[in-house]
């Protein structure tokens, strides 16, 4: 067992903390200033980082971006646009009309996007005891999703809440790749976030101002959101851009995006003890079998890795 391993389970978990949080300051901001005044603050604060703070690092940065070619600067873009872009955008808005732990439930499909797009890119072999983690996988977050009745999964009888979030989580599985495609140019993980954030806030920052015709680049008064808003948001920041994201880049040196994925069953758990925690949800069944098949999957997967 890699000595990262630890890690797997501290990510989730910071992650189902964001889930929760997430929901919670969306009470004080509407949902494309949140991301636009996250995704600002959290980029500008990583190209400073990388450009501005240490002259070792800045000269670093320059001579890799130096060598990237037109196809790795294409990357970068579209990295922009699926992993921060729209995944942001998409998520914010279902994240208005469903609850933290319904989110995080819709995240465990990722594994399933995850693998079709190894499949279609050939970044991973599958063997069969992958192929059986990833069935036994797809039953656990089908048994949660749809609480025992699979009928409403067969009939396809989702909301359209439910189906922009699993746009929002394809997106994100795809940025994965790119990202690790990224990093194996020599590309920082947060100088990769940094960049993508800022392009992604200055984008929509614009797209407001032109809609608002000229008279603002926020659509709310952000002056007047309470201490505790801007509280929710900066905890965001913190625990998911600057130690999540970290995390993330790190478990992928050692780890496949496919196996992170699937290790994400553990993000439903954790966002419901912090929802239990904080505001009382309540526990039911198929959420209990559900987490244990997907602990199941986990296992027969690390099996053949």
């Amino acid at each position: 067992m890699k000595k990262t391993f630890f890690l797997v389970p501290l990510m989730w978990a910071i992650f189902g903390l964001v889930f929760v949080i997430g929901k919670e300051a969306l009470n004080y901001f509407y949902f494309l200033d949140f991301v636009a005044l996250r995704a600002v603050i959290v980029g500008g604060f990583l190209l400073c980082y990388n450009f501005l703070v240490f002259p070792g690092l800045r000269n670093q940065n320059v001579e890799t971006l130096k060598k990237l070619s037109l196809k790795d600067w294409g990357i970068f873009c579209l990295i922009t646009l699926v992993h921060i872009y729209l995944p942001f955008t998409l998520e914010y808005w279902a994240t208005q009309h469903l609850t933290s732990v319904k989110i995080a439930l819709l995240y465990s499909f990722s594994p399933f996007a995850t693998m079709a797009i190894a499949i279609l890119l050939k970044a991973e072999k599958f063997g069969p005891l992958k192929i059986l983690a990833l069935i036994i996988g797809l039953v656990g977050s089908s048994v949660a999703t749809t609480h025992g009745d699979f009928s409403s999964l067969i009939g396809f009888n989702w909301s359209l809440f439910d189906l922009v979030l699993l746009c929002a989580i394809i997106f994100s599985s795809l940025a994965w790749f790119l990202i690790a495609k990224l990093m194996s140019r020599g590309v920082g993980i947060s100088l990769i976030n940094g960049a993508s954030m800022f392009a992604t806030g200055m984008l929509i920052m614009s797209a407001q101002f032109i809609m608002s015709s000229g008279k603002g680049l926020l659509n709310s008064n952000i002056w007047s959101v309470p201490r505790e808003g801007w509280l929710l948001i900066c905890s965001i920041m913190l625990l998911s851009n600057f130690i999540g994201y970290y995390l993330y880049g790190k478990l992928l040196k050692d780890f496949s995006p496919t196996f992170i994925s699937l290790s994400g069953f553990l993000c439903p758990l954790f966002t419901f003890i912090f929802s239990y925690l904080l505001f009382g949800a309540v526990l039911d069944l198929s959420f209990c079998l559900s987490i244990a098949i997907g602990m199941l999957g986990i296992f027969v997967y690390s099996l053949e890795t």
